[in-house]
């Protein structure tokens, strides 16, 4: 059988840096008062400041990393430049970076979406899983967007937490937002990239946790209800075909 969710979505952080001034922070009492220090440096910016944001504008992201350390160093009050700096890390793919940063900030109480994707994404690419699912369940449960929830379910999958993925997968499902969304695979005997609708491809995962559970009739329907949707998804073909000799087989042993 097949699973089809092995190409991942690429959840890397599609957000601006500028995303920054629109997230709802939890700020320490120290934070707080160093507002009118960082309000007045942002209209005087450091020569650090200055240089991470030019190396920024021109998409140097490693020198923006180097110049921003700096201006952390120079003032290390300015939290929210913490963040950029761990978002950075993950966009130039310095996992341990990211991670090590997060879980810092965490520890000294600071806390959004922003950092705990950040820490699912990193976490999942040091192959620590079982910490990225626990940062993408927090996630998924907190803002519902679809791609956190398949992300999470994908992870789950790998843990084998079948009853916990079929929880995941039955949201997913009931969220009408997964009408307009597809997914990009890559045709097993084509080789060539096609979009597949995202329902498709959450009822192909679901056929294969109800077979992981024997429920060999609901595994074949949700096979069935894929392939309605998307006639030449060749994984749900393939796991249909697999799933239904499977059954025969076992129910031609019962009558002998």
């Amino acid at each position: 059988m097949k699973n089809s969710n092995h190409n991942k979505l690429n959840f890397f952080i599609l957000i601006s840096l500028m995303i920054l001034s629109h997230v709802t922070f939890s700020q320490s009492s120290e934070s707080r008062k160093s507002n009118k220090k960082q309000n007045e440096t942002m209209l005087t910016p450091s020569i650090h400041l200055r240089a991470y944001q030019n190396c920024k504008q021109i998409g140097d992201f490693k020198t923006a990393i180097v110049a921003l350390n700096y201006h952390l160093i120079q003032e290390p009050t300015f939290l929210q430049y913490k963040d950029t700096l761990a978002m950075l890390y993950v966009q130039t793919n310095q996992f341990s970076q990211s991670y090590a940063l997060v879980k810092l900030l965490q520890e000294s109480g600071r806390k959004s979406n922003l950092l705990t994707e950040i820490l699912a994404v990193s976490a999942n690419a040091l192959n620590q899983t079982v910490e990225a699912t626990d940062a993408y369940q927090a996630l998924y449960a907190n803002t519902k967007n679809i791609h956190h929830g398949y992300a999470l379910l994908q992870l789950q999958q790998q843990l084998k937490r079948v009853n916990e993925a079929q929880v995941t997968c039955a949201n997913l499902l009931s969220d009408t937002t997964i009408n307009n969304a597809n997914i990009s695979q890559v045709n097993e005997k084509t080789k060539q990239e096609v979009k597949v609708p995202l329902k498709a491809v959450l009822l192909n995962i679901n056929g294969l946790l109800a077979y992981e559970n024997k429920a060999y009739i609901e595994s074949i329907e949700s096979f069935k209800k894929a392939l309605e949707l998307a006639p030449d998804y060749e994984v749900a073909a393939q796991n249909l075909k697999t799933i239904t000799s499977i059954k025969e087989s076992m129910e031609k042993i019962k009558t002998e």
